[in-house]
């Protein structure tokens, strides 16, 4: 909540905020807080202060026109939020994932299932950074 209202500050009336989970369905669901550790997740985290039920939706619900730069950061949840693109990846040009040691109980990386699915859709990967596990990626047939 407090990372909402300082977003709803940040923009004021420039842009359109919604406060809500991405994942690959449009639902209902658990969201762990770790407001200490700044890595909430959908995805339970070894250690939370808080749980709820929030709305989640897909992300092909807000993509109507072509995209630069997808930046996703999703402290483990980023396979699911790919998912959600569903049939608009193809409006997307370039995608840039944290996939560093933050999925779950075992904080495991994400860089198999992101790679795997962006490479499988006409993505390849242009460059990743260490020590943070970010990979860069570029859609082929742009």
């Amino acid at each position: 909540e407090d990372e909402f209202k300082c977003l709803s500050e940040n923009i004021k009336k420039e842009g359109e905020i919604h406060n809500i989970a991405l994942w690959n369905q449009n639902k209902n669901i658990e969201f762990f807080e770790s407001s200490l550790g700044a890595d909430s997740s959908i995805i339970e985290p070894p250690s939370y202060t808080n749980k709820k039920i929030i709305k989640a939706c897909r992300l092909d619900n807000f993509i109507n026109e072509n995209v630069k730069l997808l930046k996703l950061e999703a402290e483990g949840a980023e396979p699911e939020i790919l998912e959600g693109i569903g049939d608009k990846l193809h409006k997307i040009e370039y995608i840039s994932a944290d996939v560093g040691f933050e999925r779950g109980l075992k904080c495991e990386s994400t860089i198999p299932q992101v790679s795997n699915y962006l490479i499988n859709n006409g993505f390849e990967m242009t460059d990743f950074g260490f020590p943070r596990n970010c990979a860069l990626f570029k859609r082929k047939n742009v």
